[in-house]
């Protein structure tokens, strides 16, 4: 199973220490699959080649239109049955409320203290 680690720069330490322990083989992170641009192609891309879509919940996610796009992305790729699994994991206090409607419905893993 390939997941996309959805989450915003400034949360890079964290995720990155994520992508490191899972490997890239296992993984769509935008340090190796695309520039830090708001590329929509390349993010529908990494999409298609995962089976799991993984969003980290944050502050500092809400307010990032790049992973809005993600999002944005990651609902149409569901939409067409191309993505079956998500996770979210809060690292954080945000509240799932702050997330796009469609994924209030996924359960959060409350706040991790660390990756």
């Amino acid at each position: 199973m390939k997941a996309f680690l959805s989450h915003s720069s400034k949360d890079k330490y964290f995720v990155g220490q994520v992508a490191k322990a899972l490997g890239t083989t296992q993984i769509e992170y935008d340090e190796q699959t695309f520039e830090y641009t708001l590329n929509v192609k390349a993010i529908r891309h990494a999409l298609a080649r995962s089976d799991l879509f993984v969003a980290f919940l944050s502050a500092n996610s809400i307010g990032s239109s790049f992973v809005a796009e993600e999002h944005r992305a990651a609902l149409e790729a569901r939409g067409r049955g191309d993505l079956e699994h998500i996770l979210i994991f809060a690292i954080d206090n945000t509240s799932y409320k702050m997330l796009p409607e469609w994924l209030r419905e996924i359960n959060v893993v409350q706040q991790l203290s660390s990756p």
